[in-house]
């Protein structure tokens, strides 16, 4: 099979075939998870025939051209990948919360060197 060149998560698109090691196809990419502006590759959302599937960016071999290949065997074994999850919420800053010293972030760095001690997280 010819998958073409080497790509980066970057250029992956949605309908890229997904394959098993083995070659079978699982299914396709539905979406890229990443946050490209801290360059952040988490995974794909794969679409199956057991619906969507979370992809690990752990479990890929290798991105193509013309696909993605898995480094577990068989639609099957794809078939037992988790479910998607939603994020978890995102705490935003407004304006009024930060003054011009970082007093919030201040706030928080001196929370979670609290409560690291506390907790023996050092």
């Amino acid at each position: 099979m010819n998958e073409g060149l080497p790509e980066s998560w970057e250029a992956l698109e949605p309908g890229t075939p997904v394959f098993a090691s083995d070659g079978a196809r699982v299914g396709e990419v539905k979406e890229v998870l990443a946050a490209p502006e801290e360059d952040i590759f988490e995974g794909i959302i794969c679409k199956t025939e057991h619906g969507d599937r979370f992809v690990d960016w752990e479990i890929i071999g290798s991105m193509h051209e013309r696909g993605v290949y898995l480094k577990i065997d068989g639609a099957a074994a794809a078939a037992n990948l988790p479910e998607p999850k939603s994020a978890p919420a995102v705490m935003e800053v407004g304006p009024d919360e930060v003054s011009e010293s970082g007093g919030a972030y201040k706030r928080d760095v001196w929370f979670k060197r609290v409560w690291n001690r506390i907790s023996g997280n050092y």
